[in-house]
């Protein structure tokens, strides 16, 4: 993968909590890592976004999320909402969810968002 140039924090994880809730919520702060970087923004219209779900040997890969899809706040923050997430029929311990930026067919890089 290429260096990144820009870094993701996820200053939130909700994940989902069944039976009262299968809804997924996580909040990005994207950060340049160097003064060049701050030039360039990680979200873009040519940009989308995928979550892909870890358990044991199993993976499910959700559909990519566009630029329209993510809610921009006022302090730079962006969530993204996954309602409904898929669930694994049999898990083997914690579920992790991994966050991917992509641009085209570019991966611009990968990010572990959290555990439940």
């Amino acid at each position: 993968m290429a260096t990144q140039t820009q870094d993701l924090q996820i200053t939130n994880f909700s994940p989902p909590a069944p039976p009262t809730s299968s809804n997924l919520t996580l909040t990005l702060l994207p950060t340049a890592n160097s003064a060049a970087a701050q030039e360039q923004k990680l979200f873009t219209p040519a940009t989308s976004l995928a979550l892909s779900l870890h358990n044991g040997s199993n993976e499910i890969y959700l559909d990519r999320l566009t630029y329209r899809d993510l809610e921009f706040r006022d302090d730079g923050t962006v969530v993204v909402r996954i309602e409904e997430a898929p669930s694994f029929a049999q898990t083997e311990g914690e579920t992790s969810v991994k966050v991917y930026v992509w641009k085209g067919e570019k991966l611009l890089g990968e990010w572990e968002a959290g555990s439940y």
